[in-house]
């Protein structure tokens, strides 16, 4: 059944678009998979266009920034890969727990995938303290997000960073922000609802 979304951000498609010297993005961890990770590719949903447009950025001089929490997903994304390319009916705690030569791997494709984030972007910071709590909870009355996109939607506002690029249409029900995707499903719902921008 395909997702209704009731968009509220700006959205542009970033395979039109060409980023500007003044863009200011939040990268989500599904770019940073994509642009950082080495075997990236071999996943079934590798998106190149997001690596592409990054490197626009990188040469148009925009800011990019990364939450925290990046991290924390970018780990487990390219665990759950390396657990596939191994053997796909093993268990992730097996993997994790019995098999020390691919975990070595993980460790390393980590360190080195976070190594490449952190020379693109900068890290900004995040406090999950009793008050990001309470927004969240608060802004999830409002926004269909994951717990990590609500957290990372917080420190977008906290930080003034009002665009983010990524593949992640939950983030096109958060107002107020731009977001710059190549998700088929999120610009059609935008066009229709006329959310859709061209800059």
């Amino acid at each position: 059944m395909p997702v209704n979304l009731s968009v509220q951000a700006d959205v542009i498609d970033i395979s039109t678009d060409s980023p500007q010297a003044s863009d200011i993005f939040l990268v989500d961890t599904n770019v940073w998979y994509w642009t950082a990770y080495s075997k990236a590719s071999l996943s079934s949903y590798y998106r190149s266009d997001y690596d592409a447009y990054l490197k626009k950025a990188l040469v148009a001089g925009a800011k990019l920034y990364v939450s925290g929490l990046s991290q924390s997903e970018l780990m487990h994304s390219i665990e759950r890969t390396e657990r596939e390319l191994f053997n796909p009916s093993i268990p992730a705690k097996e993997f994790r727990h019995n098999h020390a030569a691919q975990r070595t791997t993980v460790v390393t494709e980590v360190t080195t995938a976070w190594g490449v984030v952190k020379n693109i972007a900068e890290i900004i910071d995040l406090r999950v303290d009793a008050g990001m709590t309470q927004r969240v909870i608060t802004r999830c009355h409002s926004c269909a997000m994951d717990g990590y996109d609500l957290i990372s939607a917080e420190a977008m506002f906290q930080h003034a960073i009002l665009q983010v690029l990524t593949d992640d249409g939950d983030f096109a029900v958060v107002g107020g922000v731009r977001l710059f995707t190549a998700n088929r499903n999120v610009l059609t719902a935008a066009r229709s609802q006329g959310r859709l921008l061209v800059r």
